[in-house]
C-alpha cells in the first residue's frame, strides 16, 4: 500500500514539474505588414512541446510605455474547440468574438498586439506601413 501512495506522490510531482517546462518554452509574436495593406499576427512556439491556441488577442494604439491606451480592437475566442495561431486584423476568425469592429490602423501609427492562450500571454509592437 505504502508503494502505490509513493508511486502516485511521484506521478503528481512529474506532472507539476513538466508544467512550467512547457509554460517556460513561450511563445513568439509576430507582425507580418503584406503590401497590399492587410495585417497578420502569428503565434509560434519556441519549442515543440505544445501547439499555440490564441484565447485573446488585444491591439492597442500607441507604444506600450504609454499609459491609458486606447484600444483598437480585440477578439476572444467563444468555442474552445477552435485553435488558431494567426489573425489578420479585422477579421474575426471562426468560433471568436469581436467587441466591436475594428478602428483603422494609420501609417505611422505605433501599436501593440497582446495575445493570451493557454501556457502563454505575449506580445509585439509594431509601426504601421
Amino acid at each position: 500500500m505504502a508503494s502505490q501512495k509513493h508511486w502516485c506522490v511521484s506521478l503528481v510531482g512529474i506532472a507539476l514539474l513538466s508544467l512550467p517546462a512547457a509554460c517556460r518554452e513561450g511563445v513568439r509574436v509576430t507582425v507580418e505588414q503584406h503590401a497590399s495593406g492587410a495585417v497578420r499576427f502569428l503565434v509560434s512556439p519556441l519549442g515543440d512541446r505544445f501547439r499555440p491556441c490564441i484565447d485573446s488577442l488585444y491591439v492597442y494604439s500607441g507604444p506600450r510605455s504609454q499609459s491609458g491606451r486606447p484600444l483598437v480592437w480585440h477578439v476572444e475566442r467563444m468555442d474552445p474547440r477552435i485553435c488558431v495561431a494567426k489573425v489578420d486584423f479585422g477579421a474575426v476568425p471562426a468560433g471568436f468574438e469581436a467587441d466591436s469592429g475594428s478602428q483603422p490602423l494609420h501609417a505611422g501609427g505605433q501599436y501593440e498586439v497582446a495575445v493570451m492562450g493557454p501556457g502563454f500571454n505575449d506580445g509585439a509592437e509594431f509601426t504601421r506601413r
